[in-house]
């Protein structure tokens, strides 16, 4: 009988602590009164925004340009759909669009590539030299790559950020291939390029985003690792300096992973960086080919010489030089010069030359070119017999 007495106190003191408990207003227990939205950000969304519209026709644009007003959504709009209009140039030519995610939203980008700039472009030969920044400095793509430069800038406005670190991100979402043609040990896009096959290896996107940050006005570069290829600009605040390059600071940028500006992977953290200056400069290259008559008493040499300019910008007071070398050192039996004072890139220049000596010694074709801002160039044919 005890027992039950002190089960049934037991009761009473549980039910009474009970009812003391939820006569206090306690927030925890107020489950039906929901707290306010400032004391409880993570409450906070974005209402559902209206679809984006479709591309202007190219009979309603204005300006040759198409019109496409999308809607964001994000902290920085207040979690209120705000409304963006983007341009792309309204020509024939391919398409292209990438969607990438950027906080609680996604940001479109869209240009055109004509067919006939993308069919020159993978048409040209690839330059013999590991300096890359060739591809990025060729003016015939600013068009195309221009309209995204502009996205770039107006979704920046909206989010509150830089426009580097959004042409960042879109680069960083194509992904990683080899190179396009099976077999080639190395085989640099041209920018429009990877933008039109959507994809490529740390090469090509570095070229790509260089050539963005470029038109951005950003001063790039290219930079050149073990086995690698990445961007580096002048560091944004708050972010440490990667490298310090003529004076200056500068934050490493990978191109083929979603990574911070500013971080470097783990194997290239303590290797030397080496830079290449997005600036255009010529590229010249030489080839030629001789024809060889004779007579009873002379040998007659014409010789066909090829000057090419495949860099991007003039080559200015190139000098060729042709000599028919002797056998002894520093001699020659005959030579001759010709001037040229300027090429434009992508232009060829023939200089044809003919010189004279004497039937039965031994000499050789020798073709120096020289220029005030190309390395020389020098061709020699095998030694023969006039």
């Amino acid at each position: 009988m005890a027992v039950l007495e002190r089960f049934l106190a037991f009761i009473l003191l549980t039910l009474s602590l009970i009812g003391i408990l939820l006569s206090i207003q306690h927030p925890l227990l107020q489950s039906s009164k929901p707290l306010p939205v400032s004391s409880l950000q993570s409450q906070a969304y974005c209402p559902p925004c209206p679809p984006p519209t479709n591309w202007t026709s190219c009979q309603e644009a204005v300006g040759s340009m198409q019109e496409k007003t999308l809607y964001l959504c994000t902290p920085s709009t207040g979690y209120h759909c705000t409304n963006i209009t983007i341009t792309r140039p309204c020509m024939p030519g391919k398409p292209v669009t990438y969607t990438i995610p950027w906080n609680t939203t996604r940001l479109t980008f869209s240009t055109i590539i004509p067919d006939a700039i993308l069919t020159s472009y993978q048409r040209k030969p690839r330059l013999p030299t590991s300096d890359y920044s060739y591809y990025a400095t060729d003016p015939a793509d600013a068009s195309s790559l221009q309209p995204l430069i502009h996205q770039a800038e107006a979704y920046a406005r909206i989010l509150h950020t830089q426009p580097e670190f959004l042409l960042t991100r879109l680069v960083q979402s194509l992904p990683y291939t080899p190179d396009a043609y099976a077999g080639a040990d190395e085989y640099p896009q041209y920018p429009l390029e990877t933008l039109a096959r959507g994809a490529g290896d740390c090469e090509d996107t570095a070229i790509l985003l260089g050539r963005l940050l470029t038109l951005l006005g950003r001063n790039a570069s290219l930079i050149r690792l073990p086995e690698h290829m990445a961007i580096a600009i002048p560091c944004p605040p708050s972010v440490t300096p990667s490298y310090e390059w003529q004076g200056e600071a500068y934050c490493y940028v990978e191109t083929t992973d979603p990574w911070p500006i500013g971080r470097i992977p783990a194997a290239y953290q303590q290797e030397q960086a080496e830079f290449l200056p997005l600036t255009p400069k010529p590229f010249i290259m030489l080839d030629w080919y001789a024809n060889v008559s004779r007579s009873e008493e002379v040998t007659r040499i014409t010789t066909h010489v090829l000057i090419m300019n495949n860099g991007t910008r003039d080559a200015h007071n190139l000098t060729v030089h042709v000599m028919l070398d002797a056998t002894l050192d520093d001699r020659v039996y005959n030579q001759t010069q010709r001037s040229i004072p300027r090429l434009p890139p992508g232009m060829t220049r023939e200089e044809t030359v003919t010189l004279t000596l004497p039937r039965g010694v031994r000499t050789r074709i020798h073709i120096l070119l020289t220029a005030r801002d190309t390395p020389w160039k020098e061709a020699v044919s095998s030694w023969f017999t006039s």
